[in-house]
């Protein structure tokens, strides 16, 4: 999530930066979501969400990556609106799932590795 350029930077950093997002489709969100489950019921759902935006984040990324470099993708024509809203619920579930998990007690701010947003 890191990788992904965020909705309040430049659209042509972002443009630039799209292009070289990392693949995640080897991603095991059946996993994820599975695992989030045993945390509970509220991080379950919210890794449903997260698996769902970042599937609509892979397709726009590939659009954009599928068109020839030398003939280049009309920005013009990308949804930044649902590029931006994806990003942001995304985020937002992994915070959640990451608040469930403190709460619980099974991890804390200073153990994750890197922040969620």
């Amino acid at each position: 999530m890191e990788t992904l350029p965020g909705p309040t930077s430049d659209q042509r950093f972002i443009a630039n930066a799209i292009v070289h997002v990392p693949d995640w489709g080897d991603f095991d969100f059946g996993l994820f979501r599975s695992l989030a489950s045993e945390v509970g019921l509220r991080a379950g759902t919210s890794a449903s969400v997260v698996e769902l935006r970042m599937k609509r984040l892979a397709d726009q990324v590939k659009s954009v990556k599928s068109v020839d470099p030398r003939v280049g993708f009309n920005w013009d024509h990308f949804d930044w609106r649902v590029w931006n809203s994806s990003l942001i619920e995304s985020r937002e579930a992994l915070q959640e799932i990451r608040q469930e998990l403190e709460q619980d007690g099974r991890t804390s701010v200073s153990e994750s590795r890197a922040p969620c947003t």
